[in-house]
C-alpha cells in the first residue's frame, strides 16, 4: 500500500527446534514460561524474535534495543520509534506479521484451515445474518474456507481497531470484491467504510490484513520467510 505496508509469513517447520529467549523482555519470558503447551510457547517466542528483527531493521538498531509495550487494550506497540505500527498473528505453525511505516492502525489475522472446524455452528454464534447465510449457502466442501474468509477479515479489522474480540464480530460488516482478494469494511455504527482489507488463501490457511482507510490501495506483497529466525 503505497510501499508502506509489509506483510510477512513464517512457517515453523519444527517447533521443537525453535529459538531461545535471548531477545525477549523479562515480561515476555515470564509470559512464555506460563504457557503449558510447548509448541504454543515456541511459536510465541519465535514470533516475538522475528518481530523484533523486522522492527530493528526499520529502526536501524539491534533487536535487543527494540522496546515493545502493551496498551490499555492489551495490544502490543512500539514504545520508541516514531511512525511505525505493526500487528502479529499466530495459528498452528504459522506466524504472520504486518508492518506499516506510516504508523496507521493495522491488523493481521491468520487461521489454519481444519476439516473438523464446526464452521456453521460458529458462524451462527458469532456472525450477523448475511454472513451466516453465506456460510449456509456454500458447498459443504467450501464451508470452512468461506467461514474463515469472514472470520479473518473481521478479526483483522478488530485488531486494527484495537478492541479484538471485545467487539462482537457481527458488528463488523464486510463488502468483498469477487474472489475475496480485497474489500471494504465498517462497523455497523459507522455510515461509510472506514477499513480496507486484503486476503490471501491457501489449502492450509486463510490470512487477512486490515488497514485504516477508505480508498483501496495496491495489494501488498506477501513475503515468505525462512524458518530460521
Amino acid at each position: 500500500m503505497s510501499g508502506e505496508v509489509e506483510l510477512y509469513l513464517l512457517k515453523l517447520e519444527d517447533l521443537d527446534a525453535g529459538p531461545g529467549e535471548s531477545f525477549l523482555s523479562a515480561e515476555e519470558v515470564q509470559r512464555a514460561r506460563r504457557m503449558g503447551d510447548q509448541k504454543t510457547r515456541l511459536s510465541f517466542i519465535a514470533g516475538r524474535i522475528l518481530l523484533r528483527k523486522l522492527l530493528a531493521s526499520k529502526l536501524d538498531v539491534s533487536p535487543s534495543r527494540v522496546r515493545i509495550g502493551v496498551d490499555e487494550q492489551g495490544r502490543p506497540f512500539l514504545a520508541e520509534g516514531g511512525e511505525l505500527s505493526f500487528s502479529l498473528s499466530h495459528s498452528g505453525a504459522f506466524i504472520a506479521i504486518a508492518l506499516d511505516t506510516a504508523g496507521r492502525s493495522i491488523g493481521v489475522d491468520i487461521e489454519v484451515s481444519r476439516c473438523d472446524l464446526p464452521a456453521l455452528r460458529l458462524a451462527k454464534r458469532f456472525f450477523e445474518a448475511d454472513a451466516v447465510e453465506s456460510v449456509i449457502e456454500a458447498p459443504e466442501e467450501e464451508r470452512v474456507g468461506i467461514f474463515l474468509r469472514f472470520w479473518t477479515a473481521k478479526e483483522a479489522v478488530l485488531k486494527a481497531l484495537g478492541t479484538g474480540l471485545r467487539t462482537p464480530l457481527r458488528q463488523v460488516v464486510l463488502r468483498a470484491e469477487p474472489g475475496w482478494e480485497r474489500g471494504w469494511s465498517r462497523l455497523k455504527s459507522d455510515f461509510s467504510p472506514s477499513w480496507i482489507f486484503h486476503q490471501w488463501r491457501q489449502d492450509q490457511w486463510v490470512l487477512s490484513l486490515a488497514l485504516e482507510g477508505r480508498e483501496m490501495e495496491p495489494r501488498p506483497i506477501l513475503r515468505r520467510l525462512d524458518p530460521e529466525v
